[in-house]
């Protein structure tokens, strides 16, 4: 819903500009590891929007695009390397390229390029354009299979990581768990 309600209050600006709108989806909006049902849905429905909303406003001048970055090399994604036996877990059940951690000056550029053009899809890194044209073969029993192995481990060690650590201290960092404060503070802890 904020994607949504970021670009309606944006939009009449950016019509008036005859602009451009770019909203991040991820590769995960055509990819859906086992672990990401509810990231990949929403993903896959921010993609949706910008293509319903790209043939909205063509018209109007507007151009619309959506981002599909892959795994970015930030303190989130190595903070769940590190904390996550889950993550590890789903990680391990990849294959390349799609278990690839690409820099975020890398990104940057990507998204950079994709602006400047006003590219209708900015995949980073770029060769992720093929996973995009590939995606019915994204959902074969054959590029599931190591997904579908791997599922029963990655439910069974989240759920081990929720015992241990409580439902949020189980769905981030430690890092981002201290900036939350004690679990007896958060809701749900």
């Amino acid at each position: 819903m904020g994607a949504y309600h970021t670009v309606r209050a944006a939009l009449p600006a950016v019509i008036e500009q005859r602009g451009y709108v770019a909203i991040t989806a991820s590769l995960a909006s055509f990819a859906h590891p086992p672990g990401f049902s509810a990231y990949a849905a929403a993903k896959a429905g921010v993609e949706a929007m910008g293509n319903a909303l790209r043939l909205e406003v063509a018209h109007l001048g507007v151009e619309v695009g959506t981002i599909h970055p892959t795994w970015i090399d930030t303190d989130m994604v190595r903070e769940a390397e590190d904390s996550s036996r889950a993550y590890m877990r789903l990680r391990a059940a990849m294959r390349p390229p799609f278990k690839r951690t690409v820099a975020v000056d890398r990104v940057v550029k990507d998204i950079a390029a994709g602006f400047e053009h006003r590219k209708r899809r900015i995949c980073s890194p770029p060769y992720m354009q093929l996973a995009h044209l590939l995606r019915p073969a994204l959902t074969t029993r054959a590029f599931e299979r190591d997904w579908r192995a791997a599922a029963p481990d990655i439910d069974r060690l989240f759920a081990d990581d929720i015992r241990s650590r409580g439902r949020v201290g189980a769905s981030v960092s430690d890092r981002v768990g201290r900036q939350l404060g004690p679990p007896d503070a958060r809701a749900g802890g």
